[in-house]
């Protein structure tokens, strides 16, 4: 078997939004438009000023070069509910979290969670070492030190200011810095996608249990329509994102503890300047609490004039054909490839670090290809039904061996329709695109190494999708737990997590809930072909989305994603591996990707 090496969410509220709203529609929606456009053009310039004076005013040993990348941590201090209705305040923090990142000028910054910040505090404090001091100025000049802003609030006549403060890992006070934002720029009406957003954080943040139905009705037929349907599966995707961001959100305590199930039923009103969003959360089948929202007349005239023509929208979910997979839409963005050189489990191919552009908009399949859809397939063509799969021992000499009774049908341990299909090869999977693509009249295909990345990552920078490190691993992810452990002893221990996924094999797909757009099982379940052929490193690699087979290896060709199978490690969004695009082995899958025209 050839050897194959291969980041919780930075932040718990999304880092990307769309904070420019169209104008258009006739003249009283137009004026509604321009004053929330102006609202919240002079509240984010507020903040982006707020942000640079901040960041600027640290040492300059902190600061360094421009370029330089230090790890800052955000902090919410207090929930801001005076003279700020609490569906606004992620509004509020999201803005600061996007200006703390962007201020550019001062270099680039990994926004982490303040748990690191803690940890690295204590073990400062109980080294027991005299030249400690010495060895944390050591960390400064290095830049590898984290900063941790934290912000209190406190009401003023029209607003609120926010009074942060940015700390070193002594927590010594660094620097100080005010922001004063007006209640009108956070009261009015939001765009639809802003005003999901925040009606997400404002719900995901009550729940303490698992969220079951979402429903949304509109005011004027008294049943769901498009746009309803579109605001249901929009809110519930990002609900479930920002809960599987923060595991606090979706516990509830430890032992026998029964889970409250939670539904969440809202109702489209149409008012003469705004579209107002209640959404209901009932704990149990019996109401508890319920959430307002304002939006723009005009960006629902928008939305579902785009649901009127079949146009895709970022976040929208279709499918082609009964069989589908399910699609989602992604938008266009950049991030930066790979992993920086203190990463735990870095590998050597993992750079240089480039900053890559997605010029396109991707559809992406939510889910990995599933052994019902991948039936239909073999079914439908005859292809995919060849044994000889490769199979593992589960210890740490990694021994792997074909066996020819071993297919996608028959893999060596029980799967459902919903699990991913393996046993596939690269050959395999460019079949299925190849089949797909002529059964709908769509171009499907894999993606490259590049999109899926992007996709992978979902806007954030540390080295797994929920985080840093590995902890929550099992809650987010599957791959080498204590399950596995079970079923391969010995060995293997040291490579697996103590914590159970729930699976000792594969997972129904959809099971450790999703990253920020939407995708399931990026990271664990099945390795995931794409495109590109083997490279060593990314030296000369394309700054697009396009896959980068020139110049390569061809008779390997690449994986991510790491497995049910695979160590922590190889659970990294900046992780690769390879393999023999003819091997068909019990860990390795695939999913496609749909581009979509302008």
């Amino acid at each position: 078997m050839d050897c194959r090496t291969g980041t919780r969410l930075a932040a718990a509220l999304t880092l990307a939004m769309a904070l420019a709203a169209a104008v258009v529609g006739p003249s009283p929606a137009r004026a509604q438009g321009v004053a929330t456009a102006q609202g919240s053009a002079q509240a984010r310039k507020a903040v982006r000023d707020w942000a640079r004076r901040l960041l600027g005013s640290l040492p300059e040993s902190i600061r360094g070069a421009a370029g330089a990348q230090k790890r800052i941590t955000f902090q919410q201090m207090d929930p801001l509910q005076v003279n700020l209705s609490g569906r606004r305040r992620q509004l509020a923090y999201t803005w600061m979290l996007s200006a703390l990142r962007d201020a550019g000028r001062i270099g680039a910054f990994e926004i982490t969670d303040l748990r690191e910040h803690a940890e690295v505090a204590r073990a400062l404090e109980n080294t027991g070492d005299p030249d400690w001091s010495k060895r944390y100025q050591e960390a400064v000049r290095n830049h590898r030190t984290p900063i941790v802003v934290t912000c209190r609030g406190a009401p003023e006549a029209g607003g609120f200011r926010l009074s942060c403060t940015a700390k070193n890992a002594k927590l010594d006070t660094l620097a100080s810095k005010d922001v004063f934002l007006r209640t009108e720029w956070l009261s009015m009406p939001l765009p639809l996608d802003q005003a999901l957003e925040s009606m997400a954080g404002a719900v995901a943040g009550g729940l303490r249990g698992p969220l079951g139905a979402v429903s949304v009705v509109d005011q004027r037929t008294g049943r769901e329509s498009p746009l309803a349907k579109y605001v249901a599966d929009t809110l519930r995707h990002r609900v479930v994102a920002l809960r599987a961001a923060r595991p606090g959100w979706s516990t509830v305590g430890g032992g026998e503890v029964q889970e409250p199930r939670h539904e969440l039923k809202g109702t489209l009103f149409f008012l003469a300047d705004k579209v107002e969003l209640q959404v209901m959360v009932h704990v149990d089948g019996r109401a508890r609490d319920a959430e307002v929202e304002d939006i723009t007349v005009e960006s629902v005239s928008k939305k579902e004039k785009a649901l009127g023509t079949g146009r895709l929208e970022p976040g929208q979910t279709f499918d082609d054909c009964q069989v589908c997979p399910e699609m989602v839409v992604l938008p266009p963005g950049e991030y930066i490839r790979g992993s920086p050189a203190n990463e735990k489990g870095r590998g050597r191919d993992e750079g240089p670090r480039r900053r890559v552009r997605i010029e396109r908009t991707l559809a992406v399949a939510r889910y990995e290809v599933t052994r019902g859809e991948y039936a239909a397939f073999a079914n439908e063509t005859g292809r995919g039904t060849a044994g000889h799969c490769w199979v593992g021992d589960g210890t740490l000499s990694n021994d792997w061996w074909q066996e020819a009774r071993r297919s996608w049908r028959s893999p060596g341990f029980a799967q459902g329709e919903r699990h991913p299909v393996v046993c596939v090869s690269w050959e395999d999977a460019k079949a299925y695109a190849r089949w797909l693509s002529e059964k709908t009249g769509k171009g499907y295909r894999l993606l490259s190494e590049s999109e899926w990345e992007y996709a992978a990552r979902a806007r954030t920078y540390t080295a797994r999708y929920w985080g840093e490190d590995a902890t929550g691993q099992c809650e987010h992810a599957n791959g080498a737990d204590a399950a596995f452990g079970e079923q391969y002893p010995g060995e293997n221990e040291p490579r697996r997590l103590s914590c159970p996924d729930g699976a000792a094999h594969t997972a129904e797909v959809g099971s450790h809930g999703a990253n920020a757009f939407h995708l399931s099982d990026m990271l664990g379940n099945v390795w995931e072909w794409v495109e590109d052929c083997h490279h060593q490193d990314y030296v000369g690699a394309p700054a697009g989305g396009t896959a980068w087979v020139e110049g390569g290896d061809c008779g390997y060709r690449m994986l991510r994603g790491g497995s049910w199978y695979g160590h922590s490690g190889q659970l990294r969004s900046a992780a690769r591996g390879s393999d023999n695009p003819g091997n068909r082995n019990v860990d390795t899958g695939f999913r496609v990707v749909r581009e979509i025209a302008p």
